[in-house]
């Protein structure tokens, strides 16, 4: 026990996460209960010691999986285990380090949009709607446990779509370029979390499940009670679920081959419509029995 404890000294003092980490192999294994770098390990009981993982983890970051990379945060500085479901706030004074915490509230995925268009990630392609879903998707991915599938549903996305996520994280592994998105998403969660948006997306993707009741509501709020167009329609979706057209619900679905195209319609439709979709959406603001949170449309700056 002596002995023990002298080698826990030395890890634990060490002022270099890097130093302390190389220790920690000599002490523990990758497949220790104690600091397990496998997700379903981890995510099992006894609650992990989160100094002990953040130094193997972070010894092991460039070796996990694209999954574990981003349910244990590595494109941070200091990564971490998930925390268990429905942990109290208060738990995470033993389950988190100081360097974990952060200011605002936790982003859950009922607030993450099903497509996030922003210039705040360089590397993602404003023609591209595959590529704003899959930011969404990944950003819903970090620091969670929860499985590909569920998310997906909770986002609105085909069953299908983390295969194409998954396509696409290796082709970043394989051009170098994944380390840089990680870290660019960790920079976007931070902010986010910083600064929440208030769209509660997962009761309004609920809600337009009926396309009717959005075409009621924009009937409602025409100034002539007339029935808007369809591209009206699509774009009030797009707004009010934060979605991508090209995952929408038939007839409101756009084609790959024609969204430049609804992207410059689209940009028209708002210089156009706003104040209809505006007032639609109040109407179904007051209606509706599920909190919807506002503004009508969010984007990270």
């Amino acid at each position: 026990m002596a002995a023990g404890l002298a080698d826990t000294l030395i890890v634990i003092e060490a002022t270099d996460p890097v130093q302390g980490g190389e220790r920690l192999q000599q002490l523990v294994l990758p497949t220790d209960p104690k600091a397990p770098i496998t997700l379903q390990a981890a995510s099992t009981p006894p609650v992990k010691n989160p100094l002990l993982g953040a130094l193997q983890l972070g010894h092991h970051r460039e070796h996990l999986t694209a999954t574990s990379q981003l349910a244990f945060r590595t494109g941070a500085a200091h990564p971490r285990y998930p925390l268990p479901p429905h942990a109290l706030r208060a738990a995470s004074r033993h389950l988190l380090l100081p360097e974990h915490l952060s200011t605002g509230r936790p982003l859950t995925v009922a607030h993450i949009p099903q497509a996030i268009r922003t210039g705040s990630l360089p590397q993602l392609d404003a023609s591209d709607p595959m590529a704003h879903a899959e930011i969404s998707l990944l950003l819903a991915r970090i620091g969670t446990s929860r499985p590909w599938s569920h998310l997906t549903v909770d986002l609105g996305l085909p069953r299908a779509f983390p295969s194409t996520v998954a396509r696409r994280i290796r082709a970043r592994r394989a051009h170098g370029t994944w380390p840089t998105l990680l870290s660019q998403l960790e920079q976007l969660l931070d902010e986010l979390q910083a600064h929440p948006p208030w769209a509660h997306y997962r009761h309004r993707r609920i809600l337009a499940d009926d396309l009717r009741l959005l075409s009621q509501a924009l009937t409602s709020a025409h100034p002539r009670h007339e029935t808007p167009i369809l591209a009206v329609q699509r774009r009030f979706w797009e707004l009010f679920t934060g979605g991508e057209a090209y995952f929408a619900p038939r007839p409101l679905a756009v084609p790959a081959d024609h969204h430049a195209k609804w992207r410059q319609r689209r940009e028209e439709l708002d210089a156009e419509q706003m104040e209809l979709f505006e007032a639609a959406f109040r109407i179904l603001d007051h209606s509706s029995p599920l909190r919807l949170g506002r503004p009508l449309s969010w984007q990270p700056p």
